[in-house]
């Protein structure tokens, strides 16, 4: 397929030739100690093999008691209560509590057998040091007590497959007792720039000679999607080199991700040099979204190649829409890309022009009042304006009709660099 035959398919042609044609690269799940798991991706479910907190514990420092004999305390009818003992942290209780018995709890601590409510130490009045109190209120039955099984149930799944482990996972893992998971094996993304413009040397940037910084953002979105980035470098505008790096990049890699050259110039050929790297080849150039447009995709023996533009918001773009389904499907995880959204008011009318293509613009959340609305802070044909992206917190995309959106109509807005973990929507 030619580079000058673009068809604008749609988002959901490209998932669905993604999910038939791109092939997981996860049967060979990974076995990970907890101390190494941050940032991966879970293969399987995590199931709790305990009760957490395990035992009832104390929220507070203070008296383990039995409610009922606290029933009948008053200011004017103080009760006093014997010390039975003392809990630690480091040890269970070893004794239980009697009628009328208290034992002193640290925060954290087990409450003894018998009793089932603790006291604040600041509301108790020391009658004798570690002989006994005085009580002058009543306590309810689990006050300042977190339960046992409170947090998790044993049985119940911690952590869901697909779920990208983070720094605050790492504490619960370790406090149901689970030391090694197994993971998603890490897919490896090679990322190719093209352009003789182009340069990695800082010390070449001339006027008309510019440093490959796009590239930098996409090595590290793809790091930030739970991938291995591998640096291809720079092809120059000639079909058999970008073939060339393209092929180098299927023998290291998972997939391979290009950048620019992929429009209709004279100078556009990563298209044919898709097509021409193996097979299936190339399989859609041209999608129904603005910033772009221009976008395509290839598959070579179940490896993406996903052909990003060359300018910066429609570069992002892509990646959002398209090169995120690919990495979840080698990832083995279902295509669709669920970004974290919120609905939220405009801030301003937006005009569009009247095309048959979707729409995406970044915005950024701003107070509108005591309100949060979407400020549109990038504009249709200025896709090689950076600061937008820079600027954003997200981005909303529009259907090809109408022709306006409103100030206060309610939009949704997809966050940037947060997405939606596949257990987001399960009951835990």
């Amino acid at each position: 397929m030619p580079s000058s035959g673009i068809r604008y398919a749609t988002l959901e042609e490209y998932v669905a030739a993604i999910r038939r044609e791109v092939k997981a690269v996860t049967s060979a799940a990974e076995e990970v100690p907890l101390t190494l798991l941050s940032g991966l991706i879970l293969a399987e479910d995590i199931i709790s093999p305990t009760d957490l907190p395990t035992y009832a514990t104390s929220l507070v420092d203070g008296y383990a008691v039995r409610a009922e004999d606290t029933a009948a305390s008053s200011g004017d009818n103080p009760l006093i209560f014997k010390i039975a003992g003392k809990v630690e942290l480091e040890h269970l209780p070893s004794f239980n509590l009697n009628r009328n018995e208290v034992s002193y709890i640290p925060t954290g601590g087990v409450l003894p057998e018998g009793a089932d409510a603790v006291v604040k130490i600041e509301e108790a009045t020391v009658l004798e040091e570690g002989v006994s109190i005085i009580l002058t209120h009543p306590i309810f039955a689990g006050e300042h007590v977190t339960q046992a099984g409170r947090d998790v149930k044993k049985g119940q799944p911690v952590l869901r497959r697909g779920h990208r482990i983070r720094p605050e996972d790492l504490a619960l893992l370790a406090a149901v007792r689970t030391w090694r998971v197994k993971t998603v094996k890490q897919p490896r993304v090679a990322v190719l720039s093209i352009g003789d413009e182009l340069t990695d040397r800082v010390e070449e940037v001339t006027s008309t000679r510019k440093y490959n910084g796009i590239n930098a953002a996409v090595m590290q979105l793809v790091a930030e999607s739970g991938c291995v980035p591998v640096q291809l470098g720079i092809a120059s505008d000639d079909e058999a080199s970008i073939e060339h790096k393209i092929r180098q990049g299927l023998a290291l890699a998972d997939a391979v991700f290009t950048i620019g050259g992929t429009s209709r110039g004279v100078k556009d050929l990563v298209a044919n040099a898709v097509d021409r790297s193996g097979r299936p080849g190339l399989l859609l150039h041209g999608v129904d979204v603005v910033p772009g447009r221009v976008s395509g995709l290839g598959v070579v023996d179940g490896k993406p190649i996903v052909m990003l533009p060359g300018l910066m918001q429609s570069t992002i773009a892509a990646f959002l829409l398209i090169s995120l389904p690919a990495i979840r499907r080698l990832q083995g995880l279902e295509p669709e890309t669920e970004h974290l959204q919120i609905l939220v008011p405009l801030s301003e009318d937006i005009h569009l022009l009247h095309n048959p293509f979707r729409k995406l613009f970044f915005i950024r959340l701003i107070k509108l009042g005591d309100a949060t609305a979407a400020k549109p802070i990038s504009k249709l044909g200025e896709a090689s304006l950076m600061k937008p992206i820079v600027d954003a917190d997200g981005f909303i995309l529009l259907p090809p009709l109408p022709t306006s959106v409103h100030q206060g109509e309610h939009v949704t807005v997809n966050l940037l660099h947060t997405y939606r973990n596949n257990a987001a929507s399960e009951e835990q």
